[in-house]
C-alpha cells in the first residue's frame, strides 16, 4: 500500500476537540473515521489528539505516515 504524506492531501486545518487513549485498529477505523464523517457533514470541526498509553516510545506505525492512515471497507454490496 503506498505511504501517506500530508503533502499530497489537503487536509483543512482544525481545532483539537478530541484526546484520544490509544491508537488501536477499532478507534482509528471505525471512531475516528466517524469523526471524519461527521467533519465532512459540516456536523463538527474537530482533530483528535491521541495519547499512546502502553510506552514511552512512538509508534512508528503512526508518526512515519505523519498520523494519516488507510481505512479499507469490507462489507455487503
Amino acid at each position: 500500500m503506498k505511504n501517506l504524506s500530508r503533502s499530497e492531501f489537503k487536509i483543512p486545518s482544525r481545532p483539537t476537540k478530541i484526546l484520544q487513549f490509544g491508537n488501536g485498529n477499532f478507534l482509528r477505523g471505525f471512531a475516528d473515521w466517524m469523526v471524519e464523517i461527521a467533519n465532512e457533514k459540516g456536523l463538527l470541526d474537530s482533530n483528535i489528539q491521541v495519547v499512546q498509553i502502553h510506552s514511552k516510545n512512538s509508534d512508528p506505525r503512526i508518526k512515519q505516515p505523519e498520523g494519516l492512515f488507510h481505512v479499507i471497507e469490507r462489507g455487503q454490496r
